[in-house]
């Protein structure tokens, strides 16, 4: 009798596990975010060649074009996998990320095609807009909107820098269970 319990309570466990890993609709696919135009500022550049590379990133760099375009007012990191958090950046976090992502230096020309993105990243300014978001596959691509030149094709040098951030998000920052967006 016990044991007939404990069994359908397994397959039940099973099934919902199962179901939960099939049907969830957000795991492991991009996350279905769109900046709006007024948050690139009026400089929208198509994705840079290496042929066009300098003249953009000289350009970039005259008008302190940048990724977001404005200061964030709060950023988030997001899971996207089977389990799905969401955690708030403290202003070193923030700092040290946006600093990965607007150094040409960490990008490399090259991508390895298909992305599955495992974490992303939103940018809220002071209105709670998201003004930017990065999608992170963990294997090297960073996509960014609003893009910059600078990112190249959006694959980073070396990920271990963005790893071990992610990973010091994870163990230090606030964990926020209601987000609007």
């Amino acid at each position: 009798m016990f044991s007939k319990k404990i069994t359908y309570l397994i397959i039940f466990t099973g099934i919902v596990i199962l179901a939960v890993m099939f049907f969830n609709p957000y795991s492991y696919n991009s996350p279905n975010i769109t900046i709006k135009d007024e948050f690139y500022e009026s400089y929208q550049t198509d994705v840079s060649m290496r042929e066009d590379y300098k003249e953009k990133c000289d350009f970039e760099n005259k008008n302190a074009i940048t990724f977001p375009r404005t200061k964030p007012d709060k950023v988030f990191l997001h899971s996207n996998g089977l389990i799905k958090y969401k955690r708030r950046l403290d202003q070193n976090h923030v700092d040290e990320l946006l600093t990965i992502l607007n150094d040409s230096a960490n990008y490399v020309w090259g991508e390895f095609g298909t992305p599955e993105f495992q974490y992303y990243f939103t940018f809220v300014n002071a209105e709670n807009k998201i003004i930017g978001i990065t999608k992170i596959d963990l294997i090297g691509m960073a996509y960014s909107e609003p893009y910059i030149a600078k990112m190249k094709w959006g694959q980073l040098d070396k990920m271990e820098k963005l790893h071990n951030l992610i990973y010091d998000i994870e163990d230090n920052s606030l964990l926020v269970l209601k987000y609007n967006h």
